[in-house]
C-alpha cells in the first residue's frame, strides 16, 4: 500500500516538475535539461529546452543506482 501511494506521489511529482521546466525554459528564455530516474524501476524521464539539446542518459553504475556525475548535455548539429 505504501510503495503504491508513493508510486502515485511519484508520477504526479515529476509530472509538476517538468511543467515548470518548460515554463521555466518559455518564460525566461533559458536552456534546461532535466532527468528525473524513476526509484522504482530505474527507468527515466528526459527533457531539454530548447529541444536542439539532446541529454545523454547516464551511465549505469549498478543495478540499483546510476552515476549521475557522467551526465553530458550535447548540442545537435
Amino acid at each position: 500500500e505504501d510503495r503504491r501511494r508513493r508510486g502515485i506521489c511519484f508520477r504526479k511529482r515529476r509530472a509538476g516538475l517538468v511543467k515548470k521546466a518548460e515554463e521555466l525554459a518559455v518564460l525566461c528564455d533559458a536552456d534546461v535539461g532535466l532527468l528525473v530516474i524513476n526509484p522504482f524501476d530505474g527507468t527515466f524521464q528526459r527533457f531539454a529546452a530548447p529541444a536542439t539539446y539532446v541529454l545523454v542518459p547516464p551511465i549505469p553504475v549498478f543495478s540499483s543506482g546510476y552515476l549521475l556525475s557522467r551526465l553530458l548535455i550535447y548540442k545537435k548539429i
